[in-house]
């Protein structure tokens, strides 16, 4: 029986080594389209989180959020799941979480000919939620590219991560109408829900790494060890704030020069404090500052904060001292601006769109510029022009447990949201531990080299 069994896992694994052999052969670069689903912003929650001396990622529902089709499995399962830079775990849910916790699609693990067990518990924390069940290895697909026994988080159990906020009587009975072939909106609503996560954070992130284990390659990095993408690194475009469907690109292998403009300047990943490897997409920050026509405002001149940039955030989050200085600069006027602290977001006045100041970055060796418009985002419209109530896009760090009180082992972290991102094409580099910058295809915003 032993023989038997180490026979099979034999071929099992030469069998997954020919398929990469093969895939190896025609390697070349993936280019994904992004679905983005925009949600009303009710309230923020702590973004970051210590797990084994590690801060552990949010994953933010609510606003903007990006989202693409993987296949799990064999024959693949597919599932729509949100991109997020800022953890390293993929996770589904499983067929052992209820449906009160996972109202949508369900990885029916006796259904894949390729699964295997690692007799590893997988359980992750975000600042809104949980996700929890056990690590498995399985084929994974985007695209028509396939990675052989990645290992991955299927959920057994969740809390406020899947569909928080939705009708579950609703969703249910569309799921039934679906089942009876009935005719449902092909851009209903429900069909836009993020059903997991696809970390695309380094190894050091994922959830199953303690000082004592090492964790294991998350998808992307593993595309890349095998040699499966043209090139170590994958690029993002995001579209607009005004864009809905299928609004942006995730590539595979490369960039893709018909979603940006100019040059691409290039800083390097930086660990976090005391720590020796990398975990997030992180450079250094060097300065912000507001720049209008016959003046210009330094807020920070030694800013010395690391720049995490996250996909799976909205807003953008900095320490509460920085961002009132940056929102009260920007607005001008006191009497415009108000933090709300259940929400922890300053709501600004809409005529705020109007301003030509400019929001300038430095990172490293780059600077980033951006209008102030582009940070005014409308609550009750489609457009600030027509909203009566707005909020900035920055925002400050807020305590998990009294939200008046600033959290302050986020101090040295400035976390990178939609609010910048969507102006920028993003090139992460797996190899060079780099990310490239570069103007997005139609953005406001322009990048400077500075010594």
């Amino acid at each position: 029986m032993l023989c038997l069994c180490s026979l099979f896992v034999l071929g099992f694994i030469l069998g997954a080594v020919a398929d990469v052999q093969r895939q190896q052969q025609e390697t070349k670069t993936i280019s994904l389209p992004i679905q983005k689903q925009s949600r009303k912003i009710r309230h923020q929650r702590s973004a970051f989180r210590k797990r084994d001396g590690h801060p552990a990622k949010l994953y933010n529902d609510e606003g903007s959020e990006y989202l693409i089709t993987v296949g799990i499995g064999t024959p693949p399962q597919n599932f729509t799941v949100a991109l997020d830079t800022g953890s390293a775990d993929l996770w589904v849910p499983s067929t052992d979480c209820a449906t009160q916790s996972c109202p949508l699609a369900r990885f029916e693990r006796q259904n894949s000919s390729t699964i295997s067990d690692t007799g590893e518990t997988f359980a992750i924390t975000y600042g809104i939620g949980s996700a929890n069940g056990s690590y498995v290895r399985d084929t994974v697909s985007v695209g028509n590219i396939s990675a052989p026994a990645q290992q991955f988080g299927l959920a057994a159990n969740t809390d406020s991560i899947i569909a928080p906020g939705i009708d579950l009587n609703a969703l249910l009975f569309q799921q039934q109408q679906q089942k009876d072939q009935q005719h449902v909106p092909e851009d209903d609503h429900m069909q836009l829900l993020a059903n997991g996560i696809l970390g695309l954070g380094f190894p050091d992130l994922v959830s199953s790494r303690t000082e004592q284990k090492q964790g294991y390659d998350p998808f992307v990095f593993r595309l890349a060890q095998l040699g499966l993408i043209e090139q170590p690194v994958f690029s993002i475009y995001m579209g607009s704030i005004y864009d809905r469907g299928w609004a942006g690109t995730l590539l595979l292998g490369g960039t893709d020069p018909r979603f940006y403009e100019g040059d691409t300047l290039y800083a390097p990943v930086i660990p976090l404090p005391n720590a020796t490897n990398n975990t997030y997409w992180m450079v250094q920050g060097r300065a912000i500052s507001l720049r209008a026509e016959n003046r210009t405002v330094l807020l920070d001149e030694t800013l010395n904060r690391g720049f995490v940039m996250d996909t799976g955030t909205t807003l953008t989050y900095l320490d509460r001292d920085l961002a009132e200085r940056l929102v009260m600069a920007a607005v001008e006027n006191k009497d415009h601006v108000a933090l709300d602290e259940a929400s922890g977001i300053f709501i600004v006045h809409c005529g705020t769109a109007q301003s030509t100041q400019q929001l300038e970055l430095v990172l490293d060796n780059l600077r980033i510029t951006l209008p102030v418009r582009d940070l005014v985002i409308p609550l009750d419209a489609d457009t600030p022009e027509e909203a009566t109530q707005c909020m900035f896009g920055f925002a400050p760090w807020l305590s998990s447990t009294d939200s008046k009180q600033l959290d302050q082992k986020k101090e040295h972290i400035v976390l990178v949201g939609d609010t910048v991102l969507r102006s920028l094409y993003l090139t992460f580099d797996i190899g060079q531990t780099r990310i490239g910058f570069a103007k997005a295809r139609g953005a406001d915003a322009s990048l400077t080299p500075v010594d």
